[in-house]
C-alpha cells in the first residue's frame, strides 16, 4: 500500500474519531469506572487467545488436510496468524491474513499452496459470518442481519464455482486471462490448490464459528471492564455480523474510527450511553487487534534479524 493511501485512511479515522469526541458527553466520559477484577481481566485474555487459537487451528487443519510434504503444528500456525494481524495493520479489510502467505512461502519454498491456503482461510472466516447473521435474524426478525447471513458466504461460494468449473470453457477465457496477468503466480496451479474436502470446510467453518464467539465474548467483556451492565453477551453476539462486515471497510486505518462509529449507532439501543460504548470499543481495538500485532511484528523483526 502507498504512502499516500495509508496517510488518507489514517486521515479518515482520525476524522471519524475527532467527530464521535465531539459528540459524547465528557462529564460521562470522566465518570467511567474500570472494573479491574481479576476474574474479568483473565476472562478478557482467555477470549483472546482462543479467539487467536482458533483462528491459528483452523489455517492448520486446512493446510493439513492437503497432500503436502510439510505439515505444520498448532504453534507455527498460531505465530504466522500474529504474522497477519501484524500485517491487517497496515493492509485494508483484513488482507494482512493473506498477505502473511508470503512469510510462509519463505519458510517453505511453496507460493501457490501458502496464498491458496491462506486466501481459502480468509473466505471460510467471512462466510462464518454467515452463522451469527442467521442467530441474530432469529433473535430480532431484522433484515439488516438477515442481509449480513447472505452476503458474507458470496465470497467463498464464488470461489467454489471457480474452482468447480475451472475447466469448463466458459471459464477458460477468463482464467486464462488473469493468468497472463498475474506473472509471478502460477493461477491454474493456485486453483488446483484450493480443492478442499467437504470434512475441511465444514471443520474450518465450525471452528471459526467458535472463533467468533470467543471474540464478541470478549467485546461482552471489554464493556463489563467499563461499567456497562445492559449489553450482554446475546447482545454482542447479534451485533457481531455487522461489526465483522463493517470493519472490512477500506477507507480506514485498519478499521479505527469505522468500528466504533458502527459500535455506537448499534449499541445506542441497548440504552448505553456513547462515552461507555466509545471506550469499550477502544479497549476492545486495543487487546483485539494491537495486541496481537504487537506480537506479530516481534516475530517479523525476529525473521528479518535472523536472515541479516
Amino acid at each position: 500500500m502507498s504512502n499516500k493511501k495509508k496517510l488518507f485512511q489514517l486521515a479518515v479515522s482520525l476524522v471519524i474519531l475527532t467527530v464521535l469526541f465531539f459528540s459524547i458527553d465528557l462529564d460521562e466520559l470522566s465518570k467511567i469506572n474500570i472494573n479491574s477484577s481479576i476474574y474479568i481481566i483473565f476472562g478478557i485474555f482467555g477470549m483472546l487467545f482462543l479467539s487467536i487459537g482458533t483462528r491459528a487451528l483452523r489455517w492448520q487443519i486446512i493446510y493439513n488436510s492437503q497432500a503436502y510434504d510439510l505439515k505444520f503444528s498448532f504453534w507455527s500456525s498460531f505465530r504466522y496468524v500474529l504474522i497477519g494481524s501484524a500485517l491487517n495493520i497496515i493492509t485494508p479489510a483484513g488482507s494482512g491474513d493473506v498477505l502473511k502467505s508470503y512469510y510462509i512461502f519463505k519458510d517453505t519454498g511453496a507460493k501457490e499452496s501458502a496464498i491458496a491456503v491462506s486466501l481459502f482461510d480468509k473466505l471460510v472466516a467471512i462466510a462464518s459470518i454467515g452463522f451469527l447473521g442467521i442467530y441474530a435474524y432469529g433473535q430480532t426478525l431484522s433484515p439488516i442481519y438477515l442481509s449480513a447471513a447472505v452476503i458474507s458466504p458470496i465470497p467463498l461460494i464464488v470461489m467454489e464455482m471457480g474452482v468447480l468449473f475451472r475447466e469448463k470453457s466458459f471459464l477458460q477465457a477468463v482464467i486464462n486471462f488473469i493468468a497472463r496477468k498475474i506473472k509471478r503466480l502460477d493461477f491454474h496451479q493456485l486453483l488446483e490448490f484450493m480443492s478442499f474436502s467437504l470434512k475441511t470446510k465444514t471443520v474450518s467453518l465450525a471452528i471459526s464459528l467458535c472463533g467468533w464467539i470467543a471474540t464478541y465474548i470478549l467485546l461482552f467483556l471489554c464493556f463489563i471492564l467499563v461499567g456497562s451492565e445492559q449489553l450482554t453477551i446475546e447482545n454482542a453476539l447479534v451485533e457481531g455480523s455487522i461489526l465483522t462486515l463493517g470493519r472490512l471497510f477500506p477507507f480506514t486505518f485498519s478499521g479505527l474510527g469505522s468500528d466504533e462509529a458502527i459500535m455506537i449507532f448499534l449499541f445506542q439501543k441497548y440504552q448505553i450511553t456513547s462515552a461507555i460504548i466509545l471506550s469499550g470499543a477502544l479497549i476492545y481495538r486495543l487487546i483485539l487487534i494491537f495486541v496481537p500485532a504487537m506480537a506479530g511484528l516481534v516475530i517479523i523483526q525476529k525473521k528479518a534479524i535472523g536472515k541479516t
